[in-house]
């Protein structure tokens, strides 16, 4: 039985452990009957976690479904069984590419899709992969943008939302006491958060995902760190458990 893996470490406390396991015990996974099933192949390095999600209707069949997103802003869709590529679909708009490193070496060659996505199976017909990708056009323009994917052909739900946020502070991109977010100084956090909540006013559930609020149509609003220096990018790959953003 496949179990559904669809967030870094298995749930929002990020413990990693598996309470539907009934086969693997410390005593038999061992070096020669556990280990590496197959390699799957990308056009790019992935550091986000693969996700799994378990009887996705794919082109009329049902898959036991990994997702795997690259730093070339890629996202595949493989058979978890037999290792077939199902789907795949390119998050770069038109005219653009994934971000340089921005003098950040552990990203090398680019930076694309770096936090692991977040699945909620429970918003859209079939389910939603949420993603957030990095490129950059052929003026320098920076982006970064939060996708909705359906997970059954990995289309946009909805038009992709670019980032946006502005705090009170001081230091680099403020004007006025107010802080603007720099979508080229900033990398994303080591993964999403998706949540609930409930929409009184429009009487229906609401998702959120990280510390961007997703309205019915995804809102502008995210929250973001910059490098101390100003220079760099500022570094949120450590995942924690985080509270998501209400306001």
């Amino acid at each position: 039985m496949t179990t559904d893996v669809l967030t870094y470490h298995n749930d929002t406390l990020r413990t990693g452990q598996n309470l539907t396991e009934t086969t693997l015990t410390p005593t038999n996974v061992k070096s020669s009957s556990f280990g590496l099933l197959r390699v799957l192949n990308t056009d790019n390095p992935v550091d986000a976690t693969p996700l799994i999600a378990s009887k996705v209707s794919i082109a009329g069949a049902l898959h036991n479904v990994v997702y795997v997103a690259t730093e070339n802003d890629t996202v595949y869709a493989y058979d978890a069984d037999s290792g077939a590529l199902l789907l795949h679909i390119s998050l770069l708009g038109s005219g653009e590419v994934a971000s340089d490193t921005r003098s950040c070496g552990a990203t090398a060659p680019g930076i694309g899709v770096t936090a692991t996505p977040v699945i909620d199976r429970s918003i859209g017909p079939n389910g939603t992969l949420y993603v957030v990708a990095m490129s950059k056009d052929s003026s320098s323009n920076y982006y970064q943008r939060l996708h909705a994917l359906d997970l059954t052909t990995l289309a946009d739900r909805m038009p992709a939302v670019a980032i946006q946020a502005t705090a009170a502070g001081g230091g680099a991109n403020t004007s006025n006491g107010v802080q603007t977010f720099s979508p080229a100084q900033y990398l994303a956090r080591g993964a999403l958060l998706a949540g609930h909540d409930w929409d009184s006013g429009r009487g229906h559930p609401r998702a959120r995902v990280g510390l961007a609020d997703l309205e019915p149509a995804l809102s502008r609003r995210a929250n973001g760190r910059r490098h101390r220096n100003g220079n760099r990018p500022g570094d949120q790959r450590g995942v924690s458990r985080r509270s998501l953003d209400r306001t």
